[in-house]
Protein backbone atom coordinates (compact mmCIF):
# COMPACT_ATOMS: atom_id res chain seq x y z
CA UNK A 1 0.00 0.00 0.00
CA UNK A 2 1.29 3.46 -0.70
CA UNK A 3 1.13 5.97 1.81
CA UNK A 4 0.01 9.56 1.66
CA UNK A 5 2.31 10.81 4.20
CA UNK A 6 3.64 9.82 7.30
CA UNK A 7 2.78 11.33 10.69
CA UNK A 8 4.53 11.14 13.57
CA UNK A 9 2.93 11.03 17.34
CA UNK A 10 5.27 11.38 20.56
CA UNK A 11 2.79 9.92 22.87
CA UNK A 12 3.92 11.49 26.18
CA UNK A 13 4.82 14.84 27.31
CA UNK A 14 7.42 13.38 29.80
CA UNK A 15 7.41 14.29 33.67
CA UNK A 16 7.66 18.28 33.05
CA UNK A 17 4.63 18.30 31.16
CA UNK A 18 2.43 15.63 32.27
CA UNK A 19 -0.80 17.74 32.08
CA UNK A 20 -0.22 18.20 28.46
CA UNK A 21 -0.50 14.78 27.63
CA UNK A 22 -3.48 13.56 26.13
CA UNK A 23 -5.93 10.79 26.91
CA UNK A 24 -5.53 7.57 24.98
CA UNK A 25 -8.45 7.66 23.42
CA UNK A 26 -7.74 10.86 21.78
CA UNK A 27 -4.50 9.31 20.42
CA UNK A 28 -6.89 6.38 19.56
CA UNK A 29 -9.42 8.57 17.86
CA UNK A 30 -6.94 10.62 15.77
CA UNK A 31 -4.68 7.13 14.93
CA UNK A 32 -8.09 5.65 13.44
CA UNK A 33 -8.43 8.91 11.47
CA UNK A 34 -5.05 8.72 9.65
CA UNK A 35 -5.37 5.11 9.13
CA UNK A 36 -8.52 5.30 6.98
CA UNK A 37 -7.46 8.56 5.50
CA UNK A 38 -3.99 6.10 4.15
CA UNK A 39 -1.49 7.89 6.34
CA UNK A 40 1.53 5.93 7.85
CA UNK A 41 1.80 6.35 12.09
CA UNK A 42 4.67 6.33 13.47
CA UNK A 43 4.48 6.40 17.48
CA UNK A 44 7.06 7.88 19.51
CA UNK A 45 8.09 8.01 22.74
CA UNK A 46 9.94 7.26 26.07
CA UNK A 47 10.61 5.25 28.77
CA UNK A 48 7.87 6.52 30.88
CA UNK A 49 5.28 5.95 28.09
CA UNK A 50 5.88 2.23 27.57
CA UNK A 51 2.27 1.17 28.81
CA UNK A 52 0.58 3.95 26.27
CA UNK A 53 2.77 2.64 23.08
CA UNK A 54 1.62 -0.62 24.22
CA UNK A 55 -1.78 0.16 24.13
CA UNK A 56 -1.48 1.50 21.13
CA UNK A 57 0.29 -1.36 19.26
CA UNK A 58 -2.17 -4.00 21.01
CA UNK A 59 -4.69 -1.20 19.89
CA UNK A 60 -3.40 -1.54 16.12
CA UNK A 61 -1.02 -4.19 16.04
CA UNK A 62 0.76 -4.05 12.52
CA UNK A 63 -0.88 -1.30 10.99
CA UNK A 64 1.45 1.22 12.89
CA UNK A 65 4.87 1.39 13.32
CA UNK A 66 6.20 1.92 17.12
CA UNK A 67 9.61 3.66 17.30
CA UNK A 68 9.13 4.15 21.22
CA UNK A 69 9.85 2.82 24.65
CA UNK A 70 13.32 1.52 23.59
CA UNK A 71 16.08 2.06 26.20
CA UNK A 72 19.17 1.76 23.31
CA UNK A 73 20.36 4.47 21.14
CA UNK A 74 20.00 2.01 18.24
CA UNK A 75 15.50 2.87 17.91
CA UNK A 76 16.31 4.96 15.36
CA UNK A 77 18.00 2.68 13.45
CA UNK A 78 15.15 0.01 13.63
CA UNK A 79 12.54 2.58 13.29
CA UNK A 80 14.28 3.17 10.03
CA UNK A 81 14.55 -0.15 8.90
CA UNK A 82 10.96 -0.84 9.42
CA UNK A 83 9.38 1.94 7.80
CA UNK A 84 9.57 2.78 4.07
CA UNK A 85 6.98 5.16 1.85
CA UNK A 86 6.92 2.34 -0.44
CA UNK A 87 5.16 -0.19 1.18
Amino acid sequence: MLFRSVVGLNVGAGARWQNKSWHLAHYEELIGQLLSNNYQVLILGGKKEKERIEFLENKFGNKIISCGRSEERRVGKECRSRWSPYH
